[in-house]
């Protein structure tokens, strides 16, 4: 913390911070109108939501991000927009270089990813439930998903993907659980089976 507070104090000093309402009011009251202080002390991982619930509790003026963690409602300048442009001009943006796949492959070597914990499990999706109860991140992801549809080619990679993979006895004791007492639509049920009938139709095709 004493390190993010440096680098704040530095770039207000210097009038380059990044929030104009916090450098304004820099400039204005000078550092003794402007006071830094730890509201609580958490886990690393309940970071976010510890965040989100105090930028709901106090909507703090000087919080231009709504969102813990994501840039919704953050503009850029015009400035920087074009500086942005313009640090991309006459650069390509094809596949990566066998050089630069060979440097990522050596970055990760040795790296280790095991299952998750139980208890990891469960402050993920604690973390999760949270965060997808405020609206502003509900209706964000549904406009952000609204309209599209997979193309062939990427069901086909899902399904190659998921080809020999069965769902553990809880998986499935979970899924029944979710389904039970839930009834399909008439659309629902027209769209499966024209599904089921184009797999049909690919298979005897390919036979």
């Amino acid at each position: 913390m004493e390190a993010r507070w440096r680098q704040h104090r530095h770039k207000l000093a210097h009038g380059k911070h990044v929030n104009a309402a916090l450098q304004s009011a820099w400039n204005k009251y000078g550092p003794a109108g402007i006071k830094f202080a730890v509201l609580i002390v958490c886990r690393a991982e309940d970071v976010l939501l510890f965040e989100q619930l105090a930028i709901d509790a106090f909507s703090p003026h000087y919080n231009v991000l709504k969102i813990a963690g994501r840039s919704i409602g953050w503009k850029h300048s015009d400035a920087t927009k074009a500086g942005f442009r313009a640090s991309r001009i006459g650069k390509k943006r094809g596949p990566m270089s066998a050089e630069t796949k060979a440097k990522l492959r050596n970055a990760l070597l040795g790296r280790s990813y095991g299952p998750l914990s139980d208890e990891h499990r469960a402050r993920l999706s604690s973390l999760n439930k949270e965060r997808m109860k405020i609206a502003e991140v509900r209706d964000h992801l549904s406009r952000l998903n609204r309209g599209k549809t997979l193309t062939e080619e990427h069901k086909k990679k899902i399904g190659k993907a998921n080809s020999g993979k069965s769902p553990s006895e809880g998986a499935r004791e979970k899924m029944a659980a979710a389904k039970r007492g839930t009834k399909q639509s008439e659309e629902t049920k027209a769209k499966r089976l024209a599904s089921y009938l184009r797999t049909v139709a690919e298979r005897n095709r390919a036979a």
